[in-house]
């Protein structure tokens, strides 16, 4: 018995040299295969689109052509950073929204915090040196 299972073993560890494998991507891919399933059972139609996501998940993990792999799961992760960052400036802003304004500088479009109820302000951005007055 042990022997066959270490034949298996080292069958399978043959069959994944040169491939890539499972990453953050192809984790996510299921555990959201996995909810879209869940789901199609109180919506039928969305059983394809469960199906296709796993199909995609295991096509990545057993993929040989690792530079492109790669570079979706860069993409990926870009994506996921750009999100979390919007996401905590979401909260920041519901956070501080009594206390605060927010603006928008009109040169990059970055987002200044002034404090409220300080009258007519004179705020510079930090990043391109724009210069605004408004009204906190």
């Amino acid at each position: 018995m042990r022997n066959w299972l270490q034949t298996l073993s080292y069958r399978f560890q043959t069959f994944m040299y040169g491939r890539y494998g499972v990453d953050l991507l192809s984790k996510h891919l299921n555990i959201a295969s996995l909810i879209v399933l869940i789901l199609s059972w109180f919506i039928p139609e969305l059983y394809l689109l469960a199906l296709a996501l796993l199909v995609w998940s295991t096509f990545r993990i057993y993929s040989r052509n690792i530079y492109n792999r790669q570079q979706e799961l860069f993409r990926y992760q870009n994506f996921i950073a750009k999100l979390r960052r919007r996401l905590n400036l979401l909260k920041s802003r519901f956070r501080d929204r009594k206390t605060h304004r927010f603006y928008r500088c009109p040169g990059c479009r970055e987002f200044l915090r002034v404090p409220k109820g300080r009258g007519e302000v004179h705020i510079t951005c930090p990043r391109c040196r724009h210069e605004i007055v408004r009204k906190t």
